[in-house]
Order: C-alpha cells, then sequence, then structure tokens
C-alpha cells in the first residue's frame, strides 16, 4: 500500500475506534452534565491524531503492505477498543444487572421511596440506586440516622448522606412533595416537611 493512503486510513479506523470508545466508557454515567456529549468526539480526535502516528512508527519496520496496514490498524483498534468493552461489560453487571435485578417496594413500615443522586462507596450505595426509608423518623429526636432497604441491601444512612437522596412522590406510599415550582425535594427535607405539615392547621 503506498505511503500516503496508510494515514488517512489509520485516521479514519481512529475516528471509528475513538468514537465507539468514548460511547463505552459514558454508557453508565447518569450525571456528568455537559461534558458527556463530548467525551465521545474528544476520543475520536485523540485517536484520529494517534492512530497514523503510532501507525508510522510500526510500519517503519515492515513492509508498506495492505495487509501489514490493516494488521496495524486492528492492533490499534484493539488496544483502543479492548478495555473500553471490559470497562462496559464491567458498568454493566455493576451499575445495571447488579440494581435492576433486584428492585425494592416502598410498603407499610418502608414506605418513602428515594433515589441516589451520586455513589457512595461507604455505604455501598451505587448512583441512581433505589432506596426505602424507614416510616419512623423521629424529627424531634434530632436523628442521626435513619434505616433504609436499598437495591444493594439494608443500610443505615447518616444524616450527612441524606442530601444525596431525592424523593420519587409517584413510587412511593407518602404521597407527593409539597408543590414548589420545579423544586427537588430530599431525604433531608423530610424533617422540614413534617414540621410545616404539623403547623399548618
Amino acid at each position: 500500500m503506498r505511503s500516503c493512503f496508510a494515514p488517512p486510513l489509520l485516521s479514519i479506523v481512529g475516528i471509528a475506534c475513538g468514537a465507539a470508545a468514548g460511547a463505552l466508557n459514558t454508557a453508565f454515567i447518569t450525571n456528568c452534565g455537559e461534558s458527556c456529549p463530548d467525551d465521545p468526539l474528544l476520543w475520536a480526535l485523540g485517536c484520529s491524531i494517534t492512530f497514523p502516528v503510532i501507525g508510522h512508527l510500526l510500519r517503519k519496520k515492515t513492509r508498506h503492505t495492505v495487509a501489514n496496514t490493516m494488521l496495524v490498524a486492528a492492533a490499534l483498534a484493539a488496544t483502543v477498543l479492548l478495555p473500553a468493552l471490559s470497562m462496559y461489560a464491567y458498568g454493566l453487571h455493576e451499575k445495571y444487572w447488579r440494581l435492576h435485578g433486584k428492585q425494592v417496594y416502598p410498603d407499610i413500615e418502608y414506605s418513602l421511596m428515594v433515589i441516589s443522586e451520586e455513589p457512595l462507596p461507604t455505604l455501598g450505595i451505587a448512583e441512581a440506586e433505589r432506596c426505602v426509608i424507614n416510616n419512623d423518623l423521629r424529627c424531634g429526636e434530632n436523628p442521626q440516622a435513619i434505616s433504609a432497604v436499598c437495591q444493594s441491601g439494608f443500610v443505615s444512612l447518616p444524616r450527612r448522606h441524606w442530601s444525596s437522596f431525592k424523593r420519587l412522590p409517584n413510587e412511593d406510599l407518602q404521597g407527593p412533595a409539597p408543590a414548589n415550582g420545579d423544586r427537588k425535594y430530599y431525604l433531608n427535607d423530610l424533617c422540614q416537611q413534617q414540621a410545616t405539615s404539623v403547623s399548618q392547621p
């Protein structure tokens, strides 16, 4: 293969592999903001540059044939895609099958449904994990923890982490959250809501 055709070919392969790797790496990121859509583009841009450069260095030691060029392209593609596929498989197991395979439902004792908005490794709770909260929330006693049954199992949620859990009023038995525009209500708002409901005639 002529040398002038190899760099464009490797660049095209790099763009395809980079876009695929970027998409796989962000497949299970739910709260990445505006950076998520750019990740595949950045990967594609980086691979479109590095593939021809590395390919040129590798091809200097081999004959410039179509077979050798395709072999170099396949090796570079595998170097990028195999780790991305491995991370995707890990995320599929940890963040999808593990959570969605075990659902939690509210009942009379645990009637409040919440969802975590960030991972809490110390509690073994993943991002976007659902939990049902124990009804026995005695706000007057200033509780420092509350019992919960999450998709990963039974946990005691320390008060410092309550702001990480958003209410899902359409899925629990407590009724809708107080109407206040588009405001999100979190677990740490419960005591304030209880105080408001008690003060109302």
